[in-house]
């Protein structure tokens, strides 16, 4: 190596410009095209695993809007109660889907709410809204049941949306 000094490497000659081989890519940081296609193909895989998990836990967040309202609700059923000792008078006190403490609890949610009286226990219904009325596909139809046996107190509510034509899964007796 004549004309260089000792410890220091000789100058390297300069890339042609132009020049799109896979070797010159590599040695400049980029990506080849099989590499890309791979990520690719990996984050396809991993969302397709993921969605799933997702949309469960959409429609848990949204059962949690109903049970937090059936249970607001049943609670006031309860106060009144202890006023009035008539569970009828509870019933109105409650109104229904479209006025009264249930019509506050239906708008602007995804889930209708409806009441019955059966002796001295109240069931309040939460069903969610069809899709023409503002509801979410996924939760049209499905139940989620409270109930509250008015001279106890016990209160039970659905922990799971229900498919529509489900028995209830409350008990307050």
């Amino acid at each position: 190596m004549r004309g260089h000094k000792k410890g220091k490497k000789p100058p390297t000659k300069p890339s042609r410009a132009g020049t799109f081989s896979a070797e010159a890519c590599s040695a400049a940081g980029a990506f080849t095209i099989v590499e890309l296609v791979i990520v690719m193909t990996l984050v396809g895989i991993i969302s397709a695993l993921a969605l799933p998990t997702f949309v469960r836990q959409t429609d848990k967040a949204r059962a949690t809007e109903a049970i937090t309202k059936i249970s607001g609700l049943l609670t006031s059923s309860h106060s009144e109660y202890q006023l009035d000792q008539d569970a009828q008078a509870v019933l109105e006190a409650l109104g229904d889907a479209t006025s009264g403490q249930l019509g506050l609890a239906t708008t602007g949610g995804d889930f209708e709410y409806n009441a019955e009286v059966d002796g001295e226990e109240i069931t309040i219904t939460a069903e969610g809204k069809s899709s023409t009325d503002g509801g979410d596909p996924r939760i049209e139809g499905k139940l989620i049941y409270g109930c509250i046996a008015l001279e106890t107190g016990k209160v039970d509510i659905s922990r799971n949306l229900l498919e529509p034509g489900d028995a209830s899964d409350v008990t307050c007796n």
